[in-house]
């Protein structure tokens, strides 16, 4: 049964007292909302057992971490509820946090530096630049002109000198990011980084592009 039924129900119990309604709805509300405050704090515990590893994952763990835990505790005890048939209030805090999420994930992302230092000071790797075949003539795997090497990666030919500093997130439901690598050869060469997405409908579409 629902708290708003519940609620309606206790209402036209003329045996019960305005505190004992408030009493009765107050537990109803606490046996409702103990999974989702289980499965919310269990996600926040497991969010915090690793230390964040980079600037953006400990900018976003000081900043959103702490507005979490105090979202979570408000729905837990219902803070700032002062009619348990309406406890809206208790929502709010987890409300504005998922709020102020949403409008970090619509901002640019920050620079490589910031994402992922490692990346960002690698120089002059031995790592081949993924896609591009050994055959001196520049071309892709699955190209026209070239075979299906299968690993996707040439052997000794270009190579990836750096990555470019800025990473971009492409405003789609979700947001893949494109990244720039520079070659041995002085060249950019751009990606785009996905994930829980099927690519095998991309290889296709790249396999019927270079037949034509």
């Amino acid at each position: 049964m629902s708290l708003q039924a519940e609620a309606v129900r206790i209402a036209e119990d003329a045996s019960f007292s305005d505190d004992q309604r408030q009493a009765l709805l107050a537990s109803r509300y606490t046996t409702l909302i103990a999974p989702t405050v289980v499965l919310l704090e269990k996600q926040l515990r497991a969010t915090a057992a690793h230390a964040p590893a980079t600037p953006h994952e400990r900018s976003f763990a000081a900043r959103f971490l702490p507005r979490l835990r105090a979202a979570a505790q408000a729905l837990r005890e219902g803070t700032g509820v002062t009619d348990w048939a309406r406890p809206q209030a208790a929502w709010a805090p987890l409300r504005a946090a998922a709020a102020a999420l949403a409008r970090q994930q619509r901002q640019p992302l920050p620079p490589l530096a910031e994402l992922s230092p490692l990346l960002a000071t690698m120089s002059d790797t031995q790592v081949p630049m993924p896609g591009y075949l050994d055959d001196g003539t520049g071309g892709l795997y699955g190209s026209a002109g070239g075979g299906c090497g299968g690993a996707g990666f040439g052997e000794a030919g270009v190579t990836v000198a750096s990555v470019g500093g800025e990473v971009v997130a492409l405003p789609t439901k979700t947001r893949p990011k494109r990244i720039s690598l520079v070659g041995s050869d002085g060249s950019r060469h751009t990606y785009l980084l996905k994930g829980r997405e099927d690519l095998r409908m991309d290889e296709r579409l790249m396999q019927v592009g270079t037949w034509h």
